[in-house]
């Protein structure tokens, strides 16, 4: 079958990292090699499982991290699969992935299917993906949520030659999934496959507060339509981006109310998002200044 490398991105959250590999370990096709960029010693997992690991600290974005993971990587590996550190997969995950982009050479990344996508315990997550038989092979690359999931993304090396992660996504890098996906759409087929299954515990530790994170996904939607990165014509994504800015800060609105949040974080970041827009400043980049502000 297809051979791959995994690439894991870590900060903060040791515990759920070696769970995390605990179920790498589990696999019943194995990767080449697991590379693991985290931000300094204190990420590593203790006791840390075998010893195959390549590990490299680094405290910059997760994009410019995640294309550091590609350069580390061996060569002769054929795809690597890159992985959030809070995810639990199926002991036949890579063997239903890498299988399917062995026999679909005209397919060129794919991310399985997630069954629960929210913090629960391990031994919770374990229990339902134990349980749940992998469902046939099924890839679909158009209809809604047919784009890489950045928690779990199987992509050749041959495109990542070609369209690497988007380094002006600063931190957390909002979308940057998305926007990968848009590019190596132009270039082959790109989607969801049904057979790979894992289960995504969205761990709390580590995310941005809610007034960045509003603003930041106002941001990098607003640098993806500038960028041409969009799986729409030009107009019907100003009209999207406008649209879905209303809803977001009206939800945020609604939830600052409902959870008593003084000074209103979700609606604030909102606001600010546009004030940027107004001003002519609203870039992905401006995120560093207002996280030390």
């Amino acid at each position: 079958m297809t051979s791959y490398s995994i690439v894991i991105v870590s900060a903060n959250r040791p515990e759920v990292l070696r769970e995390t590999l605990h179920s790498i370990s589990r696999q019943s096709y194995q990767a080449e090699e697991i590379i693991l960029i985290l931000n300094s010693k204190a990420d590593l997992p203790n006791p840390m499982m075998g010893s195959s690991y390549v590990i490299h600290y680094s405290t910059e974005s997760l994009t410019k991290k995640r294309n550091l993971g590609i350069i580390l990587s061996q060569k002769s590996s054929d795809s690597i699969l890159f992985l959030d550190d809070d995810v639990e997969l199926h002991p036949d995950y890579a063997a239903e992935a890498c299988s399917y982009l062995e026999s679909h050479p005209e397919v060129l990344a794919l991310s399985g299917q997630v069954l629960a996508d929210r913090w629960m315990p391990r031994a919770q997550a374990r229990e339902i993906v134990s349980k749940t038989i992998p469902p046939p092979a099924l890839f679909r690359s158009t209809g809604k949520h047919w784009i890489l999931y950045g928690c779990n993304m199987l992509i050749r090396r041959e495109i990542l030659m070609e369209e690497s992660f988007d380094e002006n996504l600063p931190l957390y890098s909002w979308g940057e999934d998305y926007e990968l996906s848009i590019r190596i759409a132009r270039r082959g087929l790109v989607g969801r496959l049904s057979s790979p299954i894992c289960l995504h515990l969205k761990a709390p530790a580590g995310r941005l507060k809610r007034e960045e994170l509003t603003w930041t996904m106002i941001a990098n939607s607003y640098y993806f339509l500038q960028k041409g990165s969009i799986h729409t014509s030009l107009l019907k994504g100003y009209f999207r981006f406008f649209y879905c800015t209303a809803r977001l800060i009206t939800q945020q609105f609604l939830q600052d109310i409902l959870e008593l949040r003084s000074g209103f974080p979700g609606t604030r970041g909102g606001i600010r998002a546009l004030s940027d827009l107004v001003l002519g400043r609203l870039h992905p980049l401006r995120l560093t200044e207002i996280v030390k502000s």
